[in-house]
């Protein structure tokens, strides 16, 4: 069983999303120190994406951040990451 540490929690204000509250956490991309905040159901997905390629969160969020666009949005980045690695895990 692989264990995942993940940086911890720092809770933001709760946003209009309806998919609740953003959970904003301290990250590494890279050797370069960020923060990313994301809705915690998309933390899960994130957390089960990363799980599925053999990496930690972290090491999941840089692989992502290697394909963020010029001028683009990591978080939304990391999302669409996530979820494009669970549907393919599906498809499979």
């Amino acid at each position: 069983m692989t264990m995942i540490v993940d940086a911890p929690v720092v809770r933001s204000r709760v946003s209009s999303s309806r998919m609740g509250p953003t959970c904003k956490r301290s990250i590494d991309v890279h050797g370069h120190h960020t923060s990313v905040a994301i809705e915690r159901p998309f933390w899960n997905v994130i957390r089960e994406a990363a799980r599925a390629k053999g990496m930690t969160v972290n090491q999941f969020v840089s692989w992502a951040a290697d394909n963020v666009p010029e001028g683009g949005n990591l978080s939304s980045t990391v999302r669409l990451a996530a979820l494009a690695v669970v549907m393919e895990r599906t498809r499979n």
